[in-house]
């Protein structure tokens, strides 16, 4: 490479002034220039040449005029004398005279019309066309002069017609020849001065590369300082050297980012339109099997990927280019060696400068561990909320037995009742079929506490129903009656209707309610006055949900503790383990929707709940 202080002169082989007009660019600015000076010029000559040959026209017409105003002062008189007299010859000679000068072409005498035929001598030729004919009365003779004829002269003006012709060639020719000596002129001075320098600067200029360390440019003249070209030279010297700069920025940026993307283990890659990769890191060619990222350019997704994997990655691009937005995915990723895992993936519509959508940008990052832990925490928390029901039920197990003993003891009344109704002589049958019933309604009583108490025992996959929440809670609320009646409480309900049908795991669900409603009747279970109540709600809330609330009369808590109650191991029992209302909002807030307390004054507490309603029953 030259070095950056040399100047770089644009010489072009030696030429003559002649070749190098012929090398003027047909549609360049000196033929244009040229173009407009002939069209100019030659409109100026036709209007200067009309008018000078309108002048010349007059001028000649004029003197014409004049002519025949001397002819009749020259002729007149001695032209009547003869015509008096009858002297045909002295007026043949005048005539003749007439004759000879410039343009008349007929001249004629004749005597003033009488009863005879009229006296007339003619001389010349008559005019068919571009004549001029000219009458002169003739008098004689006397103090009193008589009319006694007329003078008839007919001029032609052909002869005008020629001349001004030959006068119109003459200037015609003249101006075309210093048209085309200042048009020449002109394209000499152009091209010498401007056009021959902007070829070398456009040549220059394309020439010019991002990057390349060129010299700068010089014309091929001395420079003149102020002068427009040597002005544009420059520019263009100066924007070279900044577009030599930018290249490097933008090479060593590149080369930065390039060493960012291939260093970091997320996938990046940017495809076109089309689906073909056009740009991606060390990550995604290790991935797909590529030694190298440029071994993976041009490919589309189902060059590397299985096809159902390939269409669906498909969509998702179409979808994003659609919306000209993002699209956050979560979705599985078969590696080169066969490996499953799985991806978070953002995609992003790309834009060219005009805002068009030119194809789409992507960043993955393996979040199969993370998927692993959440399984794994789900579980942990599955485990959690089922030893929860295990401890509620079982701190509910006196309270239970007396609810499945009454309607035991009953059906035993009843069937010792019916007994001794069979014994009777004659048996009573009607007593006998109504104790049968009895039995067979609290058989059926205490088998739906049993089977109540094993659904929530249970431990099963969480699986998601349609739910009515006012009958989920009335379960509940059956359950938790021999708790409340053993601690003096009274749990009341106000079940809002016609509530819609909620999306849930009833399990999960009755066991938020039963931890709210055994906590409300612990909480007042200690108070020494006023009434031991708990209020069991329901009615909508805003976005979709249905609202349940569990109000109690207890001793409340204090604001600053309204958040600490959800924490883990946070308890204000002696004997509990401060997992309930923690293990309460999980299960909630997987259920999209939220839990959450505040104080009920002048006492006690109100816990409330949200959960979404299902999509078929939103209005």
């Amino acid at each position: 490479m030259p070095p950056k202080e040399q100047q770089l002169e644009l010489q072009s082989p030696h030429r003559g002034w002649l070749a190098s007009i012929a090398q003027i660019p047909r549609g360049g600015i000196a033929m244009a220039l040229l173009l407009r000076v002939v069209l100019f010029s030659s409109v100026v000559t036709l209007i200067l040449t009309v008018l000078q040959l309108t002048l010349s026209y007059r001028s000649e017409r004029a003197s014409l005029e004049s002519r025949f105003g001397e002819i009749d002062q020259a002729t007149s008189r001695s032209l009547g004398e003869s015509l008096w007299a009858m002297d045909s010859k002295q007026l043949e000679e005048q005539l003749d005279g007439i004759l000879r000068l410039p343009s008349i072409r007929a001249v004629e005498v004749r005597e003033t019309p009488s009863p005879s035929p009229a006296f007339a001598i003619f001389r010349g030729e008559r005019q068919t066309s571009a004549a001029v004919v000219k009458e002169f009365p003739l008098f004689c003779c006397g103090t009193h002069p008589q009319h006694i004829g007329v003078l008839r002269i007919e001029a032609t003006l052909a002869d005008i017609y020629r001349d001004l012709a030959a006068q119109a060639v003459v200037i015609l020719l003249s101006n075309a020849a210093k048209t085309f000596l200042v048009a020449f002129f002109i394209l000499f001075i152009v091209d010498h001065l401007a056009t021959r320098h902007l070829l070398d600067i456009a040549a220059s200029a394309a020439s010019v590369t991002p990057g390349a360390d060129l010299p700068p440019l010089r014309l091929r003249r001395l420079r003149v300082e102020g002068d427009e070209l040597d002005q544009l030279v420059d520019a263009l010297n100066a924007m070279r050297e900044r577009l030599r700069q930018h290249a490097i920025e933008l090479g060593n940026a590149n080369a930065r980012m390039a060493a960012i993307l291939d260093n970091i283990p997320d996938l990046a890659w940017v495809k076109d339109a089309n689906g073909r990769f056009i740009a991606v890191n060390r990550a995604v060619a290790a991935a797909n099997g590529f030694a190298e990222p440029h071994d993976m350019i041009g490919k589309t997704d189902f060059d590397v990927h299985p096809p159902e994997l390939a269409r669906t990655y498909l969509r998702d691009d179409v979808e994003v280019m659609e919306s000209h937005g993002r699209k956050r995915i979560e979705e599985p990723h078969v590696d080169a060696d066969g490996s499953m895992r799985w991806i978070e993936t953002i995609k992003t519509a790309l834009h060219d400068g005009q805002g068009r959508v030119a194809g789409t940008v992507g960043i993955a990052r393996d979040v199969t561990e993370r998927r692993r832990a959440a399984e794994t925490l789900r579980e942990t928390q599955m485990e959690l909320a089922h030893a929860n029901r295990v401890a509620t039920m079982g701190q509910l197990a006196a309270s239970i037995a007396h609810e499945v003993n009454q309607p035991i003891a009953a059906t035993v009344t009843h069937a010792q009742a019916g007994l001794r109704w069979l014994s009777a002589q004659p048996p009573e049958m009607e007593k006998v079929a109504e104790g049968l019933r009895r039995i067979v309604k609290d058989g059926n009583r205490a088998a739906d506490v049993i089977g109540r108490i094993r659904e929530l025992l249970r431990k099963t996959t969480p699986r998601n129903e349609t739910l009515d929440i006012n009958e989920a809670i009335r379960e509940v609320i059956e359950i938790t009656r021999g708790e409340a009646m053993k601690r003096g409480a009274l749990v009341k309900t106000q079940l809002a209707d016609g509530l819609p049908f909620i999306e849930g795991n009833r399990i999960e669900l009755q066991q938020v309610l039963l931890n709210l409603v055994i906590n409300a009747i612990e909480a007042i279970s200690g108070a020494s006055d006023g009434a031991r109540e708990v209020l069991v709600s329901t009615g909508k809330a805003d976005a979709g949900c249905v609202l349940v609330a569990v109000c109690d009369s207890g001793p409340g808590f204090s604001p600053e503790s309204a958040e600490r109650l959800f924490a883990p191991f946070y308890t204000t029992k002696s004997t509990g383990l401060g997992m309930g209302l923690s293990i309460s909002r999980s299960i909630i807030e997987a259920h999209g929707g939220r839990l959450w307390a505040s104080a009920n004054p002048p006492r006690g507490a109100v816990f409330y709940f949200t959960v979404p309603v299902h999509p078929d029953f939103s209005s």
